[in-house]
């Protein structure tokens, strides 16, 4: 989950973007792809990040869930994916919301701001590196074997290599 400033974004850009600040397209495909390299690793990425570029193109299709943000009702538009998903809501007023999850629903989902205090952290401090190579890693589980629509996906991508090279 990502909180993304408004004006972290240059007219023009959106969040879904595969530059764009938190990356959130970057997050879903390391959620998705599986943690063992596999002989057309580069080229299922190459089709997965194609298609992925594909469907974030038009959010307005995305089918939409509700969440609750601070207390407020609020739209987010979901793209689902391999067994995964990963939502957006840009109803807020200074920053888009962004999560990706697998094994439970995006909708209805219940969101508070935190304050660092009862942490004893200040969020308004900058972060070092060293400071972020403290922190403990915590990702989500990689897939063991690619995802059905993985293996589609790589079938599509060599016979286009193939259409190239004969």
């Amino acid at each position: 989950m990502g909180t993304l400033p408004h004006t972290a974004f240059a007219p023009g850009t959106a969040p879904l973007e595969w530059r764009a600040p938190g990356m959130a397209l970057g997050k879903l495909m390391g959620v998705v792809e599986p943690a063992a390299p596999g002989a057309y690793r580069a080229t299922l990425g190459r089709a997965v990040q194609a298609h992925l570029t594909e469907r974030a193109s038009d959010l307005s299709r995305w089918p939409r869930v509700t969440w609750t943000v601070d207390g407020a009702r609020v739209q987010a538009a979901v793209l689902h994916f391999a067994g995964a998903w990963l939502a957006l809501t840009d109803e807020l007023s200074d920053a888009y919301l962004t999560t990706v999850g697998v094994g439970l629903s995006p909708g209805d989902l219940i969101f508070r701001k935190t304050y660092g205090e009862g942490y004893g952290v200040d969020f308004s401090a900058p972060l070092t590196i060293a400071q972020l190579h403290r922190l403990p890693v915590e990702q989500m589980p990689q897939p063991t074997r690619p995802h059905p629509d993985l293996r589609r996906l790589a079938k599509i991508g060599q016979n286009a290599n193939q259409r190239t090279k004969g």
